[in-house]
């Protein structure tokens, strides 16, 4: 059903007292670190990512296959296959986010829905404004403008090997944590009265993917039911042309 995937947009737009010595942060600048701890040398690469996600929502439960490919300019698309066992539920859907714009193929009902249609349908459900490229920062393929964030700053745990960077992002309340060595682990954002918030979880399992990406990636509505559970089983740099959004192009003529 169409709430599923819209779900899927969803989720993927969005210490003791003991050792307070430990935890002393040190600030160091947005501009120059920001974009090193959370891409690392990921940047300028082609990546085709295969994985299997499981979408958990208030009424039910849907397993299927993803496969995510992006360009380093900063074009993403997203496949998503479903089928229950028998066959007699089905979803096939691919979200495209290209030059700035987001769309969702939806084959199983044959309809597309435009940027402007869906970024409307989210922000309804959200409550804030969402922006096409979220999905790629969610996802870990494009850094945050500092430029764009206020009342920002990142910190440093020379105890604990952790960082942290928090401010105010696109009219959102960000906190990004993560651990020396440019592996974020943690990602909220919520409203500016934080009355809803979504928080990513990133895992890293030995180290196998390319770059460093994360081996899994769990995206849910805090104090909610909502989940969306991506399990990467292949990083592959890999060159990604055009003729993978050509469909996206034909259909926004």
């Amino acid at each position: 059903m169409k709430k599923i995937i819209y779900s899927i947009v969803i989720l993927l737009i969005v210490q003791s007292c003991e050792k307070r010595v430990a935890h002393r942060f040190m600030e160091f600048p947005c501009e120059r670190d920001l974009p090193k701890l959370l891409l690392s040398e990921r940047t300028d690469w082609y990546l085709h990512i295969r994985g299997s996600v499981r979408i958990d929502l208030p009424r039910y439960r849907v397993r299927g296959l993803c496969t995510i490919r992006a360009t380093p300019a900063g074009d993403v698309r997203i496949d998503f296959h479903h089928s229950s066992l028998f066959g007699s539920y089905r979803e096939d859907a691919t979200i495209f986010l290209r030059g700035g714009k987001l769309g969702i193929l939806d084959r199983e009902r044959g309809a597309f829905f435009e940027n402007d249609t869906t970024l409307a349908i989210l922000r309804d459900h959200l409550g804030f404004n969402l922006f096409p490229d979220d999905i790629a920062h969610v996802l870990l393929l494009a850094c945050p403008d500092c430029a764009e964030v206020d009342s920002s700053g990142i910190s440093r745990s020379s105890g604990s090997g952790t960082w942290r960077f928090s401010g105010i992002w696109r009219d959102r309340r960000i906190t990004i944590e993560g651990r020396d060595g440019g592996e974020p682990t943690y990602f909220r954002q919520c409203r500016k009265n934080e009355s809803l918030c979504y928080v990513v979880n990133y895992r890293y399992d030995g180290g196998g993917t390319v770059g460093r990406y994360p081996s899994g990636i769990t995206i849910s509505r805090e104090y909610g039911s909502e989940r969306l559970v991506l399990t990467v089983r292949d990083v592959k740099r890999e060159y990604v042309g055009d003729e993978v959004f050509g469909l996206f192009d034909s259909l926004l003529q």
